[in-house]
């Protein structure tokens, strides 16, 4: 599971570790390779960075089996 954060400053940090597996090809399409980092200025509401954070294929976290998500509820 991936936690948003706040740092003292008041930036919006996250983090997830990169499977073994994919860590590779992982690092070949996105540019990390043991972990991915979602990081937001100070300024980003609560609501905006959560929403951030929850986005499937957001380019700063890796994808989480999107293809196994139900599709949001409204939709």
């Amino acid at each position: 599971m991936v936690a948003l954060n706040r740092a003292a400053d008041g930036r919006w940090f996250a983090r997830k570790g990169i499977p073994e597996d994919v860590r590779e090809d992982y690092q070949r399409l996105y540019g990390h390779k043991r972990e991915a980092h979602l990081k937001l200025p100070a300024g980003t509401p609560k609501h905006e960075a959560k929403a951030r954070l929850g986005v499937k294929r957001h380019p700063e976290l890796p994808p989480l089996r999107h293809e196994e998500l139900p599709p949001p509820s409204g939709l």
